[in-house]
């Protein structure tokens, strides 16, 4: 059995899955000893709710937190069965089926369990997760919240994508080490 991981994280036009659109997914895929042995980022291109001929939204507020616009997923983004197939493939190819994610619980596997269930052959379950806010929140006294800037203010994390993707993966990871560290010391 792998211990293989992968961190994940996404951007989105909004708060609901039902009327809001991925706009980036990005992931991490790290060994036992956290090693990175794969990335992947991708723009998907703007899709349609489901059973509507309308499309998802991107709200103006989401757009100008990750700096993604609309024109940039049509005219870089992929289609969300090719981003999907990727993903899959990835992820089987290195047997890795558990996933870490700052807010993951709450927000990301929300939406990505809808978006692979609509557009994957074969649907990933995004349940099995380490959520680095939550376990932060039990392990680190932290005055000023548990937004993933303010651990990585708290930590010296240096985020050098912030609100993308692939540069909170990163950052993610890096406050993944520390907060098992922390944990282990405990233990």
């Amino acid at each position: 059995m792998t211990k293989n991981k992968c961190i994940i994280d996404i951007e989105t036009g909004g708060f609901s899955k039902e009327n809001n659109g991925i706009c980036e997914i990005g992931l991490v895929i790290i060994d036992e000893n956290h090693h990175i042995i794969a990335t992947y980022e991708t723009l998907i291109e703007p899709y349609l709710k489901e059973n509507s001929d309308q499309r998802m939204t991107y709200s103006d507020k989401a757009q100008e937190i990750h700096g993604i616009s609309i024109y940039d997923l049509e005219q870089k983004g992929i289609q969300s069965e090719k981003a999907c197939a990727r993903i899959s493939k990835l992820l089987i190819d290195n047997d890795c089926f558990s996933f870490i994610g700052h807010n993951i619980k709450s927000f990301d596997s929300r939406f990505l369990n809808h978006f692979f269930q609509r557009f994957c052959e074969i649907p990933i379950d995004f349940d099995d997760h380490f959520d680095t806010m939550i376990e932060a929140k039990e392990t680190i006294a932290s005055g000023n919240g548990y937004s993933l800037k303010v651990l990585c203010e708290l930590f010296d994390i240096k985020n050098t994508n912030e609100h993308r993707s692939i540069g909170d993966c990163l950052a993610t990871l890096e406050l993944y080490k520390i907060i098992k560290e922390i944990q282990n010391n405990y233990n």
